[in-house]
């Protein structure tokens, strides 16, 4: 019962994005990128919130073990909503140099290669 309702409470979020739009409105992709990038503007302030709370809790907590989870809960969650902010800041940067994601993916393989 548990899995069963975690997935439906997984799928609300799109059911209702889903219902909001016309199929035509939905076949354009315009519309569902400028509501994905305000999400992932709304994710990058929150990140910058819990991160500085997660450190300050840290440097707070002193001995106290319930007080040093919460702040690695904090830390790991703010980073974790940095991703999708930092990925979408190096498609941007990348955009227009296509030939730097090939030079940085052959220098990648090289050092790789040296490894072994």
């Amino acid at each position: 019962m548990l899995g069963i309702g975690a997935t439906l409470l997984a799928v609300l979020p799109s059911a209702f994005e889903a219902t909001r739009f016309s199929p035509v409105t939905v076949l354009t992709r315009s519309q569902l990128e400028s509501g994905t990038r305000r999400l992932i503007r709304f994710a990058g302030l929150i990140s910058l919130v819990l991160i500085p709370g997660g450190m300050a809790l840290a440097f707070f907590s002193g001995k106290s073990i319930n007080l040093g989870l919460a702040s690695i809960f904090l830390l790991l969650f703010g980073f974790a909503l940095l991703t999708p902010v930092f990925t979408l800041f190096l498609c941007a940067c990348l955009n227009g140099y296509p030939d730097v994601c090939w030079v940085f993916l052959g220098a990648c393989l090289h050092a790789w290669s040296r490894l072994k």
